[in-house]
């Protein structure tokens, strides 16, 4: 197997790097709702961008084909580690059976069997031809479990995910609703990308943009972590808050953080500002 390093090759290697570092620090906090699940997304990025980089460096299309299959390790469990970091984060905990998660699974097991097995039917790359442009890059011809898995599947999963993350938004305060805007930022950027590659407008003929959008992705992740608090305040339900009850009222998470304060609480701190979420 041949390898020769390109651009695309060093910028998708960057991304897994990136992915990895989030997925550390996310599994740090894996106690804090969303935590791991947001860690198993970001180790799926990091194995499909590892593959991307691979696939890319490799010049035998034998070679790219092979790393292509193992990037659908991460290609194909993205969506459903989405759909549950959403669901873990808006504490909807009554669908995180174990029933539930295996049945999630199922449809990317499948997709992943016949991608390993293309080579017999075709099913998921019925030709893959070098790039006419050069640039080392194959270009993928798509058959139908592609469409219905890795579109239709995928895209459904990631709606769905989207939409959790807008309910839980105007239900939460001010902070959280940042949190929300830029893990949607986050994620939705790869997901533009990839729609384009699947339309067929990629500016370069087997170029898939996705990878290299991701380490955008994991930056937003990162900066949200660090500078926004994003997992070590863990969002709760405006509801459970009685903002009119005589006795003060202060929650916090397992870090000891201040996630919620009423203004009963407030006034028995005395202070001459107001206690701010997150301290």
């Amino acid at each position: 197997m041949t390898f020769v390093i390109t651009p695309y090759a060093v910028i998708s290697a960057v991304t897994a790097g990136v992915a990895l570092l989030v997925a550390t620090v996310a599994w740090q906090r894996r106690r804090v709702a969303g935590g791991a699940s947001l860690a198993a997304l970001m180790g799926a990025v990091a194995i499909w961008s590892a593959g991307a980089a691979l696939e890319y460096a490799t010049v035998e299309i034998s070679g790219k084909v092979l790393w292509a299959k193992l990037e659908y390790i991460g290609v194909l469990t993205c969506p459903v580690f989405y759909l549950l970091f959403a669901l873990e984060y808006n504490r909807l905990e009554r669908w995180l059976t174990r029933r539930t998660v295996a049945l999630l699974f199922v449809i990317p097991l499948l997709t992943l069997v016949l991608t390993f097995t293309n080579d017999w039917h075709g099913l998921i790359w019925p030709s893959i031809t070098p790039s006419p442009d050069g640039d080392n890059l194959a270009v993928y011809d798509h058959g139908v479990a592609f469409w219905l898995s890795t579109v239709g599947y995928a895209y459904l999963l990631m709606l769905i995910g989207t939409v959790l993350f807008i309910r839980g938004a105007l239900n939460l305060p001010a902070l959280f609703r940042r949190q929300v805007a830029m893990i949607m930022v986050a994620s939705l950027a790869p997901w533009a990308a990839n729609l384009i590659y699947v339309a067929g407008l990629s500016p370069t003929p087997g170029l898939e943009l996705t990878p290299l959008v991701l380490v955008f992705s994991g930056i937003i992740f990162a900066w949200a972590i660090f500078g926004f608090q994003l997992l070590s305040v863990a969002p709760i339900a405006r509801q459970t808050l009685i903002e009119t009850m005589a006795e003060g009222m202060l929650v916090l998470d397992v870090e000891n953080q201040i996630v919620e304060i009423n203004p009963a609480a407030q006034r028995l701190v005395g202070v001459a500002a107001p206690v701010k979420l997150g301290q």
